[in-house]
């Protein structure tokens, strides 16, 4: 049994997605997502937890706290996960009324006879989260990043705190990083077991419990491409939609 723990600098809807009956990571994290030790046969589980940060919620090192924890029960390729009749309903339409449709991740589609590990192979479908509204395109490095990932992550026992993110006192606390880190921490063993009794216990319920920090607002980047603040212009394509200059100097890449 094995835990790995990341921070997260936002949290939307979007990355991950705790919609429906399953809750996916398919963008955004593409080291943790394509980390070979994420095995779905292991006995007891892999599971995966985003905490809280500065940046999010202002909460400081070392006070972090739950805003979800998923057990990974699936491991679909992009490509795998666009086409799976299962999640279809992932997949958003910007034309819906319902914020919940609008806020799917499963936006990557292969093109006919494309190659799955090239970025530029796959059609992003119009998102909220990476796509240009301004200039009515993909953001092409959020879609190199999310298909570096090569895997969809998958969880049917899920706990997604939101908004309203779950204290965790010191001693059922698993390795939390203090700053950004793109492999997570890693945790193994008795700890992780504690840990997911303690979240089971607190929790009034399994699944979607409270909704995203910001998912009334009218941006919903996951944050993990965006351009952190420099006097120079960033190299990276990639930066949140519909997003200001104040909120971009703001902005912290995950």
């Amino acid at each position: 049994m094995r835990l790995y723990s990341y921070k997260m600098t936002h949290d939307s809807g979007f990355a991950p997605n705790p919609f429906g009956k399953w809750l996916t990571l398919a963008t955004c994290k593409p080291y943790i997502r394509k980390n070979g030790n994420v095995n779905v046969e292991e006995e007891g589980g892999t599971w995966i937890a985003g905490f809280s940060s500065a940046t999010l919620n202002g909460d400081a090192v070392g006070h972090e706290r739950l805003v979800y924890l998923m057990k990974v029960e699936k491991k679909l390729s992009i490509s795998a996960y666009f086409n799976d009749s299962s999640f279809k309903n992932k997949i958003p339409d910007m034309t819906a009324k319902s914020a919940i449709q609008r806020a799917g991740d499963n936006i990557y589609e292969l093109l006919p006879s494309g190659d799955p590990k090239d970025y530029t192979h796959y059609r992003q479908v119009k998102n909220p989260s990476h796509w240009d509204i301004k200039q009515d395109k993909p953001h092409m490095g959020c879609q190199e990043e999310d298909i570096s990932g090569k895997n969809v992550l998958i969880a049917k026992t899920f706990y997604y705190f939101g908004r309203e993110p779950l204290v965790i006192p010191d001693e059922y606390r698993p390795s939390v990083p203090k700053g950004s880190s793109v492999y997570g921490n890693l945790t193994e063993g008795d700890r992780v077991k504690k840990f997911i009794a303690f979240v089971h216990e607190s929790a009034s319920k399994a699944g979607l419990i409270h909704l995203p920090h910001t998912f009334d607002a009218d941006e919903k980047t996951c944050g993990s491409c965006a351009p952190k603040p420099a006097k120079k212009a960033p190299k990276t394509t990639c930066a949140p939609p519909n997003q200001n200059p104040a909120r971009q100097a703001a902005t912290q890449s995950r």
